[in-house]
């Protein structure tokens, strides 16, 4: 619907001098242009009723459209408070998901310094203990060689037994026998 624009009516004198008397000029001015200039010869009647009924009938437009202007103004007010407190929720909404990331990056943080700390305590530790494995690994290996060498030594003991063992049954045995020459030929 088309908007009727807005009337403004001016009276203007004009031309004051000493020797001429000074006129009125009727200045009709809409959204800023001059629509009519009317003398004041031409303010009879017909003039009058035509400039108040355009003025009035315009008039009863403008104050026809006021209300439902002020009901659209009243709506957009309001829709401007309701996306405000949407924005203000919204904004709460991000500064309290802020502050939980926040919380959870620290929390975090703090989770991979303690783990940090308690891998390079427990890295330390395998040092430690594989140096004690090697050298119980030496330690072992020297245990080894000494129950290596024992066995020896007591297979080597056994041996000379059964072999001292063996030489005194032969001996005893040639002697109750009494094979002098196989007894000489074996001592």
């Amino acid at each position: 619907m088309a908007t009727v624009p807005e009337l403004t009516v001016m009276v203007l004198q004009i031309g004051r001098t000493k020797t001429a008397p000074s006129k009125m000029v009727l200045v009709l001015v809409s959204e800023s242009r001059v629509l009519v200039l009317v003398p004041e010869k031409f303010w009879n009647w017909r003039f009058w009723f035509w400039f108040w009924f355009y003025f009035l009938e315009n008039q009863n437009r403008n104050w026809n459209l006021y209300p439902r202007k002020k009901i659209f103004v009243l709506s957009l007010r309001q829709r401007v408070t309701e996306l405000e407190e949407e924005c203000n929720l919204k904004n709460k909404e991000v500064e309290f998901a802020t502050v939980r990331k926040e919380e959870a990056l620290a929390a975090a943080l703090s989770e991979i310094a303690f783990l940090k700390e308690d891998c390079s305590v427990k890295t330390s530790q395998v040092a430690v203990l594989e140096t004690q494995i090697s050298s119980l690994k030496d330690d072992l290996e020297k245990e080894h060689q000494k129950a290596r060498a024992a066995q020896a030594n007591y297979e080597r003991q056994v041996a000379m037994i059964v072999i001292t063992a063996f030489y005194s049954i032969v001996c005893s045995f040639l002697d109750h026998q009494k094979f002098l020459g196989l007894y000489a030929y074996v001592q």
